[in-house]
């Protein structure tokens, strides 16, 4: 096991990550009830883009030691990709708080990523957010525009007796719309706060 994982090491120096990965695969067929095995070809994996085997190879290594940092680390990262922020989030923290029990220094690298994952969550929900609001702003344009068309064609077909009644109602319509759409403009605006 020491020589596939050695090797695998020396690959992973060299940014050989494929390769890599192939030789902790062996370490882990060799020994696999080793977790650092995982984490190593796990970060293999994440080197590769490949963000679905990173979070098989976490999970496993933490099923086989829940303390181990780089672990929930590697997974964090990995969930972080595949946008399951909250779930990714979680377990920056669990990384995050085993490093400060174990008195172990990760440098910026956990909090970072926190911070990561927490903005990239924040920028999910607002976009959401936005969508949901652009979709509302139109309905309520569209639902303005059917009830102006409504009222005008009510008056379309009017007689010489009718259309100074006519005229009048149609200015009435008018100023509704103007209403209408203040009130749009303003709901705009609260939704906004």
């Amino acid at each position: 096991m020491a020589d596939f994982r050695e090797r695998g090491n020396q690959l992973f120096a060299e940014k050989r990550y494929s390769l890599a990965g192939t030789y902790y695969g062996k370490a882990i067929v060799a020994h696999p009830n080793v977790a650092t095995n995982f984490t190593n070809r796990a970060l293999c994996y994440i080197k590769l883009n490949q963000w679905n085997l990173a979070v098989e190879d976490c999970q496993k290594a933490i099923q086989l030691d829940q303390n181990l940092i780089k672990a929930h680390f590697f997974f964090g990262l990995a969930l972080t990709e595949l946008e399951s922020f909250d779930d990714a989030i979680m377990e920056l923290i669990k990384a995050n708080d085993l490093a400060w029990q174990q008195r172990r220094n990760f440098g910026e690298d956990i909090a970072s990523a926190v911070r990561h994952a927490k903005k990239m969550r924040w920028r999910q929900i607002e976009e959401k957010r936005l969508q949901q609001q652009s979709d509302l702003h139109t309905f309520l344009l569209t639902l303005l525009h059917e009830h102006m068309e409504r009222h005008v064609s009510l008056h379309s077909g009017a007689t010489p007796s009718s259309d100074c009644k006519a005229l009048m109602d149609k200015e009435h319509v008018r100023c509704n719309y103007k209403m209408m759409q203040t009130c749009v403009a303003v709901f705009s605006v609260i939704i906004h706060l």
